[in-house]
């Protein structure tokens, strides 16, 4: 996609990508650590939204994230 936005007072456009990642949300704070130093933007956009899912998907989700503490 062609994000259009203010940086720095610039206007911008840029091609970028919308990623969707599929965890848990004890797992968010990792996930967003990793995001943030793995990133090359200064600022990413980083949204976070809470879905309901069928029973069986969610703990096929559950089974697929380990969470390191």
């Amino acid at each position: 996609m062609t994000s259009h936005y203010v940086w720095q007072g610039q206007q911008e456009a840029g091609a970028e990508w919308r990623l969707v990642f599929k965890t848990l949300p004890q797992a968010v704070d990792a996930l967003a650590q990793w995001l943030h130093a793995a990133h090359p933007y200064d600022v990413p956009q980083w949204l976070v939204r809470t879905e309901q899912a069928a029973p069986a998907y969610a703990e096929w989700v559950a089974q697929q994230v380990a969470v390191k503490k």
